[in-house]
C-alpha cells in the first residue's frame, strides 16, 4: 500500500506475486462456480442480467472520479460524501493496482 502523492487521502493497493498467483489459482473454481448459478437462468433473464451489470458498469466508470467533498449541514461537516469515490470495483480493469479513497 502507498499513498498517492497527488491526493494524499487516497491508497493505492498492489498484489504481491504471491498473491497474484494465488488469485490465478482460484479464480478457475470461481469462474466455475459463477457458470453454475447462472445456469438457473434463462437466456431472456441472462440477457437482462447483462444489460443491468453493463448499467452498474457504466455507473461505477463514471464515480471513478475523485471523492466529493463532504456536504456541510449547519456549518458543520457531516462526514457523508454525495459520491462513491474513486475505484470502480475489485474487478474493474486489468490492472494489478486499485485506488481506494480514505
Amino acid at each position: 500500500r502507498s499513498r498517492l502523492q497527488t491526493d494524499r487521502r487516497s491508497v493505492q493497493v498492489a498484489l504481491t506475486d504471491e498473491g497474484r498467483t494465488l488469485i490465478e489459482a482460484l479464480f478457475p473454481r470461481h469462474a466455475d462456480d459463477i457458470a453454475a448459478a447462472m445456469g438457473a437462468l434463462t437466456p431472456a433473464e441472462m440477457e437482462q442480467l447483462g444489460d443491468l451489470l453493463r448499467r452498474l458498469g457504466r455507473g461505477a466508470a463514471e464515480d471513478a472520479e475523485p471523492a466529493d467533498p463532504p456536504i456541510r449541514a449547519a456549518g458543520r461537516t457531516t462526514g457523508r460524501t454525495t459520491g462513491r469515490g474513486a475505484g470502480g470495483g475489485p474487478l474493474a480493469g486489468s490492472s494489478r493496482t486499485h485506488q481506494f479513497s480514505a
